[in-house]
């Protein structure tokens, strides 16, 4: 499978991201597409609550500019467990990544 560091998505995605109008970001906590696709797939790796929180903070940042109604930014995809792309509390980190987003939200 592809793998992308976690760091490096987020640099990139930011880098990337031109907020214009009619453009909503998608982000993902987490990604893990190797169950579906095998070697053919995509996993982002060392991906932590941090990490999330930061691109989170990054990306609502760019994006702040827009009325309320507009702002969306879409978290790709909520409780996707075929995927490994998930962001409820788990085992490892409790409920880190919930936390980080609404730390983000709160500092906005």
């Amino acid at each position: 499978p592809y793998t992308i560091n976690y760091k490096s998505y987020s640099n990139d995605l930011i880098k990337l991201f031109k907020p214009d109008e009619g453009v909503y970001p998608s982000i993902d906590p987490n990604f893990d597409h190797s169950p579906r696709s095998g070697t053919r797939g995509t996993i982002l790796t060392d991906s932590t609550p941090e990490r999330w929180g930061k691109l989170c903070e990054k990306v609502f940042k760019k994006t702040d500019f827009r009325s309320h109604e507009e702002n969306l930014i879409f978290i790709k995809a909520w409780n996707e467990w075929g995927e490994g792309n998930y962001l409820e509390p788990d085992i490892k980190y409790g409920m880190g990544y919930l936390e980080q987003l609404k730390k983000a939200i709160e500092e906005l």
